[in-house]
């Protein structure tokens, strides 16, 4: 097996499971990360804003601006225009304005028509309202933008968290008790022992609060749906939440072993909040039924990927020997 190139491709759930839906475009994933070429995503990221916003709200407020009211019309062939104008004149020069206004494209509700826009700022026809449009955009350039509807539902579903009983459990917006340690994001190096040789993996994860007073280590996996929160089992299971969880637990039962055995517990948690008003919100546990099966999910998968790397057969989807399509 090519252990180097395995070590320095970070598996981890995300990665895992894309190798498992087709390996060709794990490789190819792997290869242009390496080589920098990775397509960056154009658009808004909404689950990142509302992660940021239950978990770290101080850093959200750094990050996020909402985006005012612009003037109706067409937003997205005005913006395009502005884009490609602003380089053209300010001679071929590229700025974080341009960068910042290729996002906005999909992230605002900026509305007005493109030649007129053209007309207004960029051959000099006074108009305050463009001007102050303009203006207001370069204002916001070093933000993530977010428009009044999504600022709204934001909104909605954090004051929904806010109200629910989890919010103790998992100190969002409060201060942690005495004997209680928090982590927001913590990435977590750990090796499956399942197989001839360790496979070292790499977990980020929302939150842990470990209790001391309790003896207690509870995993939150914060998630924004589409689904109503009576169907979101279904969620789970289509995206395979319930193999994160268990790939989460082992990467604490790793690296808090110590805490294990002085008799500590763990536990997964998913809090699923719906994307539409009024933004209810559930906690999923992991029961031990689901736990033996996902291990069973992660050995099978991993030994996939295992002989992969092996092998250096890299067409197999969905667990099955596939064609080359690169």
């Amino acid at each position: 097996m090519n252990k180097e190139l395995m070590k320095s491709d970070k598996i981890g759930f995300s990665t895992l499971k894309m190798f498992y839906e087709n390996a060709q475009l794990f490789r190819k994933y792997q290869k242009d990360l390496k080589e920098g070429t990775l397509e960056r995503k154009s658009y808004f990221d909404f689950g990142s804003a509302f992660h940021k916003l239950i978990l770290q709200k101080d850093e959200f407020l750094k990050e996020y601006a909402v985006l005012p009211v612009f003037p109706e019309g067409k937003y997205a062939d005005a913006v395009k225009t502005l884009v490609s104008t602003r380089t053209m004149y300010s001679n071929g020069e590229e700025d974080r304005t341009k960068d910042w206004l290729n996002n906005a494209i999909f992230a605002s509700e900026l509305k007005c028509d493109a030649d007129t826009l053209y007309k207004k700022i960029w051959e000099n026809e006074k108009d305050e309202t463009y001007l102050k449009m303009f203006l207001k955009l370069v204002e916001l350039e070093n933000f993530k933008t977010l428009t009044q509807e999504e600022w709204d539902l934001l909104i909605s579903m954090e004051t929904s968290v806010l109200n629910s009983p989890y919010i103790y459990r998992f100190c969002i917006g409060i201060e942690p008790e005495f004997g209680v340690e928090v982590f927001t994001e913590k990435n977590l190096k750990w090796y499956s022992d399942l197989f001839e040789e360790p496979m070292e993996l790499d977990s980020t994860l929302d939150r842990v609060v470990i209790d001391h007073n309790k003896k207690t280590i509870d995993i939150l996996d914060l998630k924004s749906t589409k689904s109503k929160i009576s169907k979101f089992t279904e969620t789970i299971k289509e995206y395979d939440y319930d193999l994160q969880g268990y790939m989460y637990l082992q990467a604490i039962k790793y690296n808090y072993t110590e805490l294990i055995n002085l008799g500590y517990s763990v536990y997964y948690n998913i809090l699923a909040v719906e994307k539409q008003n009024p933004s209810y919100c559930w906690l999923f546990g992991m029961s031990a039924e689901t736990f033996v099966n996902n291990e069973l999910k992660f050995i099978k998968i991993a030994c996939s990927l295992l002989y992969s790397y092996s092998s250096g057969n890299w067409n197999k989807i969905n667990g099955n020997d596939g064609p080359i399509i690169f």
